[in-house]
């Protein structure tokens, strides 16, 4: 039980960071999207 426990705390906190990430882009110079950038931004 705790194994499934700790896969789910790790998937969630994986989860949480990616869209903190996308949600407060850093400023680093070009996006690297692959998509051109036909962002609202």
């Amino acid at each position: 039980m705790e194994i499934a426990v700790a896969i789910f705390l790790i998937f969630a906190l994986l989860v949480g960071v990616v869209i903190f990430r996308f949600d407060h882009p850093t400023k680093r110079g070009p996006k690297i999207t692959g998509r051109g950038g036909d962002f609202n931004e």
